[in-house]
């Protein structure tokens, strides 16, 4: 009920601004795509709303493919590097030395985890900072790494920052943003392709966040 009329938004505004933008001014045309970035936003939150009931009811389900992990996860962080690029951080994908490693995944799932959590190293870092992804394997696993130089995550905040609509608090008090889900859904996703996800942290040295 919420998604249908949403998409129909979406469709129109997006027909009208392809149909009108040679007619519309700067300042017109800016304002209709702020209007389509903010209706695209809503459209995620829904998603993600959705996503968390499908996870408490079971009926959140994957569907699983072959592919080759470290060219996979690099597709995806070459798509959030502008980001981190523009507000001046130091990104970084070290390749690693091992051969190519093949994992069953469901792309489109495992590609929220990868966009949740380089997002979210890149939102708590500064100018300056750096995010690194890289990779470690043993003989049953591989790990992904993603790093930051942020404002870290106090031991209090990481007992529950897989739970649901939990946010971190920051300096003055200032919660962080988002809609505290991202991370609960990310780890489901996670559990469900028989991994695991866990965080190292310290309050202004950086985090680093792990999954297998």
């Amino acid at each position: 009920e919420l998604r249908t009329p949403l998409t129909s938004i979406r469709g129109y505004l997006s027909l009208f601004i392809e149909d009108k933008k040679e007619k519309l001014d700067e300042s017109d045309l800016s304002d209709l795509n702020r209007i389509s970035l903010s209706a695209g936003r809503l459209s995620d939150l829904i998603d993600t709303l959705l996503n968390v009931s499908r996870i408490e009811r079971g009926d959140f389900s994957i569907t699983a493919e072959k592919v080759e992990w470290i060219s996979f996860a690099k597709n995806q962080y070459d798509l959030l590097q502008a980001s981190g690029v523009q507000k001046g951080i130091t990104m970084q994908f070290e390749n690693p030395h091992f051969e190519e490693i093949y994992v069953n995944i469901d792309p489109h799932r495992i590609n929220e985890v990868l966009s949740n959590l380089i997002s979210n190293a890149i939102t708590f870092t500064d100018r300056d900072g750096h995010v690194t992804v890289k990779f470690q394997k043993n003989d049953s696993e591989i790990i992904t790494e993603i790093s930051d130089t942020g404002v870290g995550i106090s031991e209090e905040a990481q007992k529950n920052l897989f739970t649901k609509f939990y946010r971190v608090k920051h300096s003055l008090e200032m919660s962080s943003p988002g809609t505290g889900l991202g991370l609960f859904v990310s780890k489901s996703i996670i559990e469900m392709h028989k991994g695991k996800m866990w965080v190292e942290s310290k309050v202004g040295q950086g985090s680093k966040f792990y999954f297998s």
